[in-house]
This record gives C-alpha cells, structure tokens and sequence, in this order.
C-alpha cells in the first residue's frame, strides 16, 4: 500500500534513503514516526523507499520522515526563504467624496538559521519545525495533506508567533532528498504567512499613513472649493464684456473669432443676469472645449449656472428651457450627441475645426 512507503529512513540521527547498496534490511534504518525496524525496497520504475519490516501500520512514519528531513535540510543549508508581507488600505470621505490609498511591503528574503526543532510540545499547539532565526524564532508548518485549520490558526495567533505553512501536495509519494530540499528552502509560490506580527504592524503603519493622506486630501480640495467659491463670487460681479474675456482667454480666441453658434437666439435666453452670447460661452468652455467624448447631463449644466449666474425668470423654468435649447442646437450643428435621458456626448471641439466665424 502507497501509505507504507516511508521515503526516508533513520539511522544515528540522520534520515536516508534507499541507495543502490542498501536493500532489504542492510540499510538498519528505523521508522522516524515509530521507531520500528525499516526494510529498504527498490520498487517498480526504479523508485526506491522504505517499508515497515513488521506487519501493522504506522499512521506517523511518512509525515514524520517528512518533517524529521525538512529539519535536516534547513539546517544542512542553513537558510530558508520566507515570502513578502503586504497591507493596502483604500479610505473614502463621502462627505467630501474624497478617497486615499496606501500600499506598503516587506519584500521576501533569505533568512539564516540558526536551530531547528522538530514538533517541540509548547502546550496548546505543537508546530512542525521551530526555528531559530536572527535571535529570534518562527514556526513552520509543512503541509503534505493536512493544511492549518482555523482552530489551530486561533491558537498561533495567540501565541504571537510568525507562522509559516510551506504547502507540499505537490510533492511526489516518494520524494528524493533534493526535491524536498528545493521545495523547503526556496520554492517562493508554495508558501504564506498563517500570522505574523509584521503583517499587524505593517497594517497599522498604512492605516496611519492612508488616514494621514485623507486629511490632506479633504484638506486640498477644501481649499480648492475655497479658491473656486472666490473665483466665482469675483465673476459675478463682473461686467458681461469682462466675464466674456475671461471665456475668451480660456479658448485662446479674439472676441470677432467667437463661433456662429455662441450667442444664438433660443426660448428663455433672457432668463441669466447675462446676455445670452456670454452664459452660452461660459457653458460651451466649461462642458465642451477640449472636451471630445466628455459626457454630462442637463441637470449638471443647469446647476452650474445657478452657481455663476442670477436667474429672473420670464416664464415659467425658462431658465431650463434655455439651457435645453441651447444644448439641442449645439447637437444640430454636430458638436454634441444626444443619448437620450437628458445625457449628451461632445462629439467635437468645433473650434479645432473650421466653425469659427
């Protein structure tokens, strides 16, 4: 049966496999889970392992020979690779409708080791390897077929441990000593973090770093809103030929160079504290200009122009109806596209093209 093979047999406290010389019992290795007299076997497509001798099963021989040679290997190689930590924190303001992000990392490395211990007893948990690092220690858990469990995990967590699992079931039923020896020490994509308390730190660093971001930028668009409120209480009490030139800077044009199609009579044109040539243009740059493929809706061009300009009604939402209007003219002359839903599509800045009159 598959479950009596044992890959690695003990002898004088070192763990081997079935070479060409060692057969049968020549080998005097012993079972690393029970102790139990071991025969040596070269089996079919020359895959050599060990058997128990004696009749019975062992249910500890193979994931013991297993641990038992990721100990001997770490401390042979004296070095293990241990994978990345990462924390990312994404905050949203929705007041302000301001977000911040931060990311930071601890990238993965080679550690020297110093000792290891194989299932050392610590109470509650028994770890597989306990190793002895840069003064300090982690634990590792080698996982062939049975993974960390969230009991288990519960229980290192409080210990506050770093915890590695290295994932073997990918490992062949009957691994060489190399293989094992490549997937323990520096195989990066089989390996994670079941705790760390520089994941918690790290964590908390972002945390303090992606709320300090957030501050700043409720800050800068507060100061934004500030400065643009006093633009706009400037524009207002500004003459119509001044607020036109502001527009006029903004587009790079002389005021004989204004398009036909700004200043064009529609319903309720009268309604802005303005003639209907400058709130059309203070419209036009705002939605349109460099704007190509821009989408916006009505409701967003009418409250604007509550913002920037005073609105006497001549008949009842003339106003609207003006802006309306407006917009559907500009889609008459293939500037805008109407999708329906009161949404409209710059389709293009005619100013690059040939419109100007």
């Amino acid at each position: 049966m598959i479950k009596r093979k044992i890959p690695f047999g003990l002898r004088d406290g070192r763990l081997f496999q079935p070479d060409s010389v060692s057969r049968g019992l020549s080998c005097n290795c012993v079972c690393p889970g029970c102790g139990s007299r071991l025969v040596a076997h070269h089996g079919e497509k020359k895959v050599k392992y060990f058997a128990h001798y004696a009749k019975g099963e062992c249910v500890r021989g193979y994931e013991s020979a297993i641990h038992k040679a990721a100990k001997q290997i770490l401390l042979e190689y004296k070095k293990i690779w241990v994978p990345p930590i990462h924390a990312r924190k994404l905050l949203h303001d929705s007041t302000e409708n301001v977000m911040a992000e931060e990311s930071q990392s601890i990238e993965g490395r080679f550690v020297d080791i110093e000792e290891v211990e194989v299932e050392k007893n610590l109470g509650e948990v028994i770890p597989d390897l306990v190793v002895s690092a840069l003064g300090k220690y982690f634990f590792v858990e080698v996982a062939y077929t049975h993974f960390v469990d969230e009991a288990k995990r519960t229980k290192l967590e409080k210990l506050g441990v770093a915890t590695l699992e290295i994932d073997l079931s990918g490992l062949a039923v009957v691994p060489s000593m190399s293989e094992l020896a490549r997937l323990v020490v520096e195989e990066p994509s089989n390996r994670t973090w079941i705790f760390n308390p520089k994941e918690i730190e790290l964590a908390q660093r972002v945390e303090s770093a992606v709320k300090g971001k957030l501050t700043k930028a409720i800050a800068r668009k507060n100061t934004k809103r500030k400065r643009y409120q006093r633009l706009v209480e400037q524009y207002i009490r500004m003459s119509d030929e001044d607020k036109l030139a502001v527009h006029l800077k903004q587009m790079g044009i002389r005021r004989n160079q204004l398009p036909i199609y700004l200043g064009v009579f529609v319903r309720g044109g009268n309604s802005f504290s303005t003639r209907p040539i400058v709130w059309q243009t203070a419209v036009f740059t705002h939605f349109v200009y460099k704007k190509e493929l821009n989408d916006f809706g009505v409701l967003g061009v009418i409250d604007w122009c509550y913002r920037l300009f005073n609105i006497t009604r001549v008949f009842p939402n003339s106003e609207k109806v003006a802006i309306w209007d407006f917009l559907k003219y500009l889609e008459s002359v293939g500037i805008l596209f109407y999708q329906g839903d009161q949404m409209f599509t710059v389709m293009v800045d005619e100013l690059k093209r040939a419109a100007i009159k």
